[in-house]
């Protein structure tokens, strides 16, 4: 059994067709209401409350320092592609704040994933699906989180997702505006990380799509290539934008370096063990954010979905093992976070096991009002795992059962945001609005405290122990280890210990 591209139930004619047609119409309109209406509270309910960390800190300093227009493609140095500091500087020139201008920027890529991924598995499965997929999307929590926190790689999902959709639609019926959407897709994606360039890999898939038997294949075909290549082409503009700094020509080897990323060769000499290596961390992270009910409901999608829908989930299942594939083969480090542009693929899976399973209770009882109630009922039982999660992440952030890694990143060590606005407070305090020097914690710099510092206008100029200035440094900010030796004396004034033993943060100033 095959999927079909329309979705749209049979109206009738006359007037009851037309007050299916109606009802239908508010029904769509009203869950697109409550949708978007439950996804902007969550997101922006976290922007404002959840702890920046350091991640979030290194882009925000970024932008910071992009301000200037000399120093707008700073991060390639860094390795990191400007694409989410350049999308940071919009808002911070809208007189929004740094750190929350760079989780707005992700919240709207958030907003990508949950609107391209629904009206995917609504054109390409059935409403159902679509429907499935809009409450995983807006709750489960690898997506609930991870979309409110000021990082690249839930962009890169977003970008994944709407270039996913695009090139079905430039497949099934190529189009000039389809083809310059998907150019701007992959030029984002070239501009934010390395990994999007996934999408114009992948891109060959799309063609299961192609309406091979039309008798204007030959016609079709053509516009396809001209279409694929102004998309290329726009891509490769894209790039020439990084090629104005001269980092730009040690971007690869910088990237690699910084991201530990193992090269192809590497992995296809000893792919088990690689495997083995990033196999427990990336499990631990999709048990501990995906919940176990939405991978189990992901694996009956890929079953049921070969047998019935053989197309959509052969390319869904390929965009999902691609970013899958290379968080556990090719990065050095396992991180929550790169796992993320695979999740709504997986998302997507589980959308298709929900419909699947639902049309085949519906084959046996044949009850159709009694079974959808019932699969509505056994849905919000299964979403209990992903609320909780929701809710304490949402009111306790420290409570949330994060997988090791990020508990460490975002509660208990020195990358944590907690503590972060209280140390801004005592600097402002001990300041009293004149310059001050400080020395920063020895390869422990707190890249979160100086951006949140900057946007509330505190003059800091921030030093190493190291530094010639240190000894006449006014403070000395500790993430849990003692002043340096050669420095001079300190006394500490304040101090803040993270929850669950944490590393405490003191702040020391001279005698």
């Amino acid at each position: 059994m095959e999927e079909t591209s329309s979705t749209a139930p049979a109206a009738g004619s006359g007037a009851e067709g037309l007050t299916a047609r109606l009802w239908c119409s508010r029904y769509s309109i009203a869950a697109v209401v409550l949708g978007l209406a439950a996804f902007f509270e969550t997101r922006l309910w976290l922007v404002a409350r959840f702890p920046y960390f350091l991640d979030e800190g290194i882009l925000g300093l970024y932008a910071q320092e992009g301000q200037n227009a000399d120093q707008r493609l700073i991060s390639l140095t860094e390795g990191v592609r400007p694409g989410l500091v350049w999308m940071t500087l919009g808002g911070m020139s809208l007189h929004i704040s740094t750190l929350v201008s760079i989780r707005l920027s992700v919240v709207i890529f958030g907003l990508v994933v949950t609107a391209c991924g629904t009206i995917l598995s609504l054109r390409y499965a059935d409403r159902t699906a679509a429907i499935a997929f809009g409450v995983l999307a807006l709750f489960t929590p690898f997506l609930f989180l991870y979309e409110s926190l000021g990082l690249r790689d839930p962009v890169i999902a977003g970008l994944m997702v709407s270039g996913l959709l695009l090139e079905l639609e430039l497949a099934r019926r190529p189009r000039l505006w389809v083809g310059l959407l998907l150019g701007v897709t992959f030029g984002l994606d070239f501009l934010v990380k390395e990994s999007g360039q996934a999408a114009l890999v992948l891109l060959p898939l799309s063609l299961l799509y192609f309406p091979v038997r039309s008798p204007q294949r030959l016609r079709l075909g053509a516009a396809w290539v001209g279409n694929v290549v102004l998309a290329l082409v726009m891509a490769w503009l894209a790039t020439l934008t990084m090629k104005l700094s001269s980092a730009y020509a040690n971007l690869g080897l910088v990237e690699r370096e910084v991201g530990v990323k193992r090269s192809f060769g590497d992995v296809a000499a000893h792919p088990l063990r690689y495997f083995d290596e990033s196999w427990h961390g990336v499990h631990q992270e999709l048990t501990s954010y995906l919940t176990w009910p939405v991978i189990v409901l992901a694996v009956a999608g890929l079953g049921l979905g070969l047998w019935r829908r053989t197309r959509l989930t052969i390319v869904v299942a390929a965009w999902a093992l691609a970013q899958l594939g290379a968080a556990i083969w090719l990065a050095g480090n396992v991180y929550a976070r790169y796992v993320v542009p695979a999740i709504p693929f997986v998302l997507m899976l589980a959308a298709i096991g929900v419909t699947e399973i639902v049309t085949l209770v519906r084959e046996r009882l044949g009850d159709t009002r009694r079974v959808s109630l019932s699969a509505i009922a056994i849905g919000a039982l299964l979403l209990i795992p992903a609320l909780i999660f929701d809710a304490q992440a949402s009111y306790d952030p420290a409570a949330a059962g994060y997988p090791p890694g990020d508990k460490v990143a975002f509660v208990t060590g020195w990358p944590s945001g907690f503590g972060t606005p209280q140390v801004v407070d005592e600097l402002a305090i001990f300041s009293t609005g004149r310059p001050l020097t400080v020395i920063a914690d020895p390869n422990l710099e707190p890249f979160q405290v100086l951006v949140l510092a900057a946007s509330r206008g505190l003059d800091i100029n921030w030093v190493s122990p190291n530094d010639s200035e240190a000894r006449t440094a006014d403070a000395f900010l500790s993430e849990g280890n003692p002043v340096p030796a050669g420095v001079g004396r300190f006394r500490e004034v304040w101090s803040y210990e993270r929850p669950d033993n944490g590393t405490p943060i003191a702040l020391y100033v001279r005698p």
